[in-house]
């Protein structure tokens, strides 16, 4: 994290007002994946007794695209995991920089979900950010941003059943 905010820091002034934004959503966006593995390893039961409880987290940074792959094992079933991952109105009960998440349009297999999110670090900013969900019960749970503050934001959260628990990998 400190590797990153440091390189924005270097090319800050030469960025426009929107770029230093994007770059500021993007960092935010990282943040709620470790967040979310934080809030995994906390509610649905990481065992710290099992030898790859640890989160594994790899940031890349190419060309101006950050990307992130993460995973983790959890000491309860997939079912656990995807109820607390899919109740996308209570985010903002447990994420500190989600101010409010609220669910705009289900079906069956699709979520739209409209947050307002407050970044607090170096410079407070808030933005509304719509994510679209496509859940794949229960094993795969798909987002991408409809609408936002960046050109793109997409990912996917993957829940397989591993030795007696969960292993996610986003």
């Amino acid at each position: 994290f400190l590797v990153l905010l440091r390189s924005w820091r270097r090319g800050f002034g030469r960025r426009t007002v929107y770029e230093n934004g994007s770059w500021s959503f993007r960092m935010c966006a990282l943040m709620a994946v470790v967040f979310w593995l934080l809030i995994l390893v906390q509610y649905a039961g990481a065992n710290p007794d099992r030898p790859d409880a640890e989160p594994e987290l790899k940031v890349t940074r190419v060309d101006g695209v950050v990307s992130v792959q993460a995973s983790l094992w959890l000491d309860c079933s997939p079912g656990e995991v995807w109820a607390l991952m899919t109740d996308y109105g209570s985010l903002s009960a447990y994420m500190p920089n989600v101010e409010s998440s609220v669910v705009l349009a289900r079906s069956d297999s699709v979520a739209r979900v409209r947050q307002g999110v407050h970044s607090r670090f170096v410079v407070p900013i808030r933005f509304a950010v719509t994510l679209e969900f496509l859940e794949q019960l229960p094993q795969r749970l798909r987002f991408h941003m409809v609408e936002g503050a960046v050109d793109r934001f997409s990912g996917t959260w993957d829940f397989r059943s591993d030795r007696g628990g969960t292993r996610v990998d986003y």
